[in-house]
Order: structure tokens, then sequence, then C-alpha cells
């Protein structure tokens, strides 16, 4: 069925093909960064950061949020550690969004070309002896159109899930960071007044 699919697409269905390969496997890669930074979260030590308190000495995580905040803790008269380690974190999220909009806008480009082509030859057809040209130039611009349309949508509806993944892991890096600001320098007044 989907060979049969592909074949009645025609040569437009290469193209289409190949970005859809190139499309998925950047979904594939992009989940899987994001499944990681969920499975390495470490609230516990986050809540602790967050209260004000420093960690103890050579406090290890593999939460990457969490590093972020032991920087702030750790270095607190540098905050520019923390908030540079937030920034690479937040880059890292962002990586190949721009391919997955590539990919979404070549699936629309290359269906719609695949469409006119297919359009094309069945129009030609017309006036000829031939009714199954017309319908082989039908089935090309139809099918290619399908494909188009599901590589456009699976690309930017991933484009679009990651970028908005990405803008709110940024947020959340930057209100736990003021907040562990705060709470640090109020453990800090706390120690002076006392």
């Amino acid at each position: 069925m989907i060979y049969r699919f592909l074949q009645e697409g025609g040569v437009w269905m290469i193209p289409i093909l190949g970005v859809s390969v190139v499309g998925t496997t950047f979904v594939l890669e992009r989940a899987w960064f994001w499944f990681v930074l969920w499975l390495r979260r470490d609230l516990r030590l986050r809540r602790r950061l967050l209260r004000g308190e420093v960690p103890p000495p050579g406090t290890r995580t593999s939460d990457p949020h969490a590093l972020v905040l032991v920087d702030l803790a750790v270095h607190p008269s540098d905050p520019d550690l923390a908030v540079d380690r937030a920034r690479m974190l937040v880059r890292d999220s962002r990586a190949h969004l721009k391919v997955l909009a590539i990919c979404s806008g070549l699936g629309s480009a290359l269906g719609l070309f695949g469409t006119v082509v297919g359009m094309s030859d069945s129009f030609r057809g017309v006036g000829l002896e031939n009714p199954g040209a017309i319908v082989t130039g039908l089935q090309t611009a139809l099918n290619t159109t399908v494909l188009g349309l599901i590589v456009y949508l699976t690309a930017y509806v991933a484009h679009a899930l990651f970028a908005q993944m990405s803008t709110n892991l940024s947020q959340d890096l930057e209100e736990d960071l003021n907040e562990a600001r705060r709470a640090l320098d109020a453990r800090r007044r706390g120690r002076v007044a006392a």
C-alpha cells in the first residue's frame, strides 16, 4: 500500500521522502534531548537551592537546571557563571530548530511543486487519446500533496512544540535564578544581622 502510494506519486516523492527522513531524525533527536533532561531532574536539590541553602562540597548532579543554581550558590559573588550556564542550556534546547523549520517549509513547497507537475501532466493528457495520462497526473498531484502536507505538519508541530518548551525552560531558569538570588541575599543578611 505504502509502496504503491509512493510509486503513484512519481519522482517528486523522492525529495519529499528525503526531507521527511531528515525531519524525522531531528524530531527524534529533540525528543531525546527533552526526555533526557526530564529524566535527570533533581527536584530535591533544586528546592534546597531555591531556599538559599548552599550545597555541601562535592555535591554531584546530572540535572543541568540544578547545576545552574549550584553555580549561583557556590559563587554568589560571580552570578555571571550561573547566567552563562543557563544561556548554554537554553542554546542547547534550541539546537536544530532551524532544521525543523526548513524541513517544514521544504515539505510544503515540494508537495506543492509535485502538485503543479502532476496537474501539468494531467492537462497535457486531456487532448490525447490516452485517458490514463490524466489519471497518472492526478495521482502524482494528489500523492505529492498529501505527503508534502504530512511532512509539513509534522515538522511544523514539532518545531512549535520544541520552541515553546525552550521558551518555558528559559523562563523557568530566569525565575529560579531570581528566586535563588533573593534567598541567598536573605540568608546572607540574616547572618550579618545575627
